[in-house]
């Protein structure tokens, strides 16, 4: 899977105060041009309420948090992915109800498998488990159709997306892609 935060629609997300994802965005993209406190600070006032994230710009953030994991300074990485963890934590908490396979991590591939070895080189297994979840298969309560629980996220929060309802693919569609 490529995730491409340029095609994510910030005005389609909301932050933990209830406004538009766009802040989100810019700061995101700040501290993708340099390491700044106050930025780092805000983003996780606007991410976070009591160490949990309930929002879809929190969710679209995580791509772009893998990335400046990836290209930062070691705080940067460090807040990166605590940011991240807490993101996937809070995602694997709320989405209990919905039964999830989890990807193993041999099956993981680019920043799926990178940000999983980062973690579990950290010695973070809670966060490594979480993301063996957020990369990994859920099941509709409704239909009982198999999709990816990142492409449901990263498709939620893409332009031009229908939101309400998501049609995942079907488990036909997935294997046809995992085999071709």
């Amino acid at each position: 899977m490529v995730l491409n935060p340029s095609v994510i629609d910030w005005r389609s997300t909301w932050d933990m105060r209830g406004d538009s994802g766009v802040s989100v965005g810019v700061l995101l993209d700040r501290l993708a041009r340099h390491a700044d406190a106050s930025a780092w600070h805000e983003l996780e006032d606007r991410l976070l309420v009591e160490g949990e994230c309930c929002c879809s710009a929190g969710f679209a953030a995580l791509p772009e948090l893998a990335r400046l994991a990836q290209s930062g300074t070691n705080e940067h990485r460090e807040r990166a992915l605590d940011l991240a963890a807490l993101i996937v934590r809070t995602l694997h908490r709320y989405v209990h109800r919905t039964p999830l396979t989890p990807a193993t991590p041999e099956d993981l591939t680019g920043i799926a498998r990178w940000v999983h070895s980062v973690a579990t080189e950290g010695g973070d297994a809670t966060l490594a488990d979480g993301l063996t979840y957020l990369f990994g298969l859920a099941t509709c309560g409704i239909c009982g159709s198999r999709f990816e629980l990142a492409d449901w996220i990263e498709a939620e929060n893409s332009p031009g997306q229908p939101i309400d309802p998501i049609v995942p693919r079907t488990n036909a569609e997935h294997e046809l892609e995992t085999d071709g």
